[in-house]
């Protein structure tokens, strides 16, 4: 679809699957943000673009958050070329890269006019090996790039450990200004990244708990150390949208990295619902951020049987009218749609049917997958459609009607999609197309 035909269409006219953004919500998250980091000024914001994979998106979302924004972050060298392609300055690979095609390519993106900053992580000294055999002679006009220590902040993923397990980071950071000064390579020590992406699902007392413990403890080693033997820190990255309010009031990180916020999802939004102290009135306004993101998708069946029957015999009672001898009578109601496993991510969950009109989970009904194509649709809501042909909502749902499914993931929902659809509510409550914009990086990693 062409954004001249996505303009002119309606949401009856949508090709499901469709990846569905309104407008009205995205926009209200970027300033919510905006405001909630406002009480943190001295925290820079560097928003996470793997959760859009969109330099529109991000080029965007920097203009609006204003001069606390100080660049992107971003998982992969192939999201890194988006955001230097749409013009985006200062990006930041939270991520290793170690093999001799990609790190060509992030090499060269630092070459490119504009770029103010390209930073990559390094936690090992083969890693940190093979950056440097790419990095040109600073005397023979190699672009700098940035080099920050990762450092584990209680997940065991990427990352040295940190102080006083290790003093790794001291080691690494110490090569990297060998390699600046007296070795003559184009790089600069950037800082450190300390991020827990395992602890930004969970609720209250326990996600504060971790976040102290975890990345706030790991940073402020790190950075004593490295400080007490002469070294400055230019920065100090991490934190999502789970944790990040906790990480800038502990004043441990000097950047946060949120990047689902902008889209919000099932898991999020639970997992924020009941925010408390110590961030009390950020932490309530954190729990706001409203779902704007959407999988719509087409019911495609609607198959109605009692219950204990087959399917072959629960067609048969319906076209007569009848029940099974000494049942009940009990008459349920199944839609299926056309957005199995290759359109919405079910990782972390089944997605949510989601009552567009009221801005909230549908009541009475739940999602289970169907295969990689479809969704089944099931619950006491179709179940009173089915028993009596009552109405919700003024209508019954039917073959052939859009429904929309909030996805329990973001990111992973996205990389499926090759655009956004962005959608804007009418006076009449109505939804029309407003924008198509192109998911320039979805894709395996590359």
């Amino acid at each position: 679809m062409s954004v001249s035909e996505a303009r002119e269409a309606t949401l009856n006219t949508l090709v499901t699957p469709a990846l569905v953004v309104e407008k009205g919500a995205y926009l209200r998250n970027i300033s919510r943000l905006r405001g909630l980091m406002a009480n943190y000024p001295s925290v820079a914001i560097r928003p996470h673009a793997k959760a859009h994979k969109s330099g529109t998106l991000a080029a965007t979302q920097l203009e609006a958050l204003g001069p606390q924004a100080v660049g992107v972050c971003v998982q992969t060298v192939r999201e890194a070329e988006e955001m230097v392609k749409a013009g985006v300055p200062d990006v930041l690979v939270t991520n290793q890269v170690v093999t001799a095609e990609k790190l060509n390519r992030l090499v060269g993106l630092a070459k490119t006019p504009g770029v103010a900053h390209l930073g990559v992580l390094v936690d090992t000294d083969e890693g940190l090996d093979a950056l440097l055999r790419h990095c040109c002679d600073r005397e023979a006009g190699g672009q700098v790039v940035s080099v920050w220590v990762e450092v584990d902040a209680g997940q065991g993923r990427c990352g040295v450990p940190a102080p006083p397990e290790s003093e790794a980071v001291l080691h690494l950071a110490r090569r990297i200004l060998d390699a600046e000064g007296s070795g003559g390579r184009a790089v600069r020590f950037g800082g450190l990244q300390v991020y827990h992406g395992a602890i930004q699902f969970k609720r209250g007392v326990e996600r504060r708990a971790e976040v102290e413990a975890g990345p706030v403890r790991a940073a402020r080693a790190a950075r004593e150390l490295l400080e007490a033997n002469g070294i400055t820190v230019p920065a100090v990255s991490g934190g999502g949208t789970g944790t990040m309010l906790l990480e800038a009031a502990a004043g441990a990180h000097t950047e946060v990295q949120p990047g689902s916020y902008v889209f919000m999802d099932s898991v999020y939004g639970a997992a924020l619902v009941d925010e408390s102290p110590p961030v009390e009135e950020a932490a309530a306004e954190a729990a706001a951020f409203e779902q704007s993101l959407f999988v719509a998708a087409t019911v495609i069946s609607r198959q109605d049987y009692f219950d204990g029957q087959g399917q072959a015999a629960a067609a048969a009672a319906v076209g007569t009218g009848a029940a099974a001898p000494g049942e009940q009578r009990r008459l349920r109601r199944r839609l299926v749609v056309d957005a199995g496993t290759k359109a919405v991510d079910q990782l972390a969950g089944p997605p949510v049917v989601w009552n567009w009109a009221e801005g909230r989970p549908a009541k009475g009904m739940s999602y289970r997958c169907g295969g990689d194509e479809h969704g089944i649709l099931e619950g006491p809501a179709l179940d009173l459609q089915a028993d009596s042909e009552g109405r919700e909502n003024g209508r019954c749902i039917g073959v052939g009607d859009t429904v929309y499914l909030q996805p329990s993931h973001c990111d992973p929902t996205v990389n499926l999609h090759d655009q956004f659809l962005f959608v804007t509510r009418e006076r009449d409550g109505g939804l029309a197309l407003s924008e198509l914009i192109e998911i320039g990086a979805r894709g395996p990693g590359c």
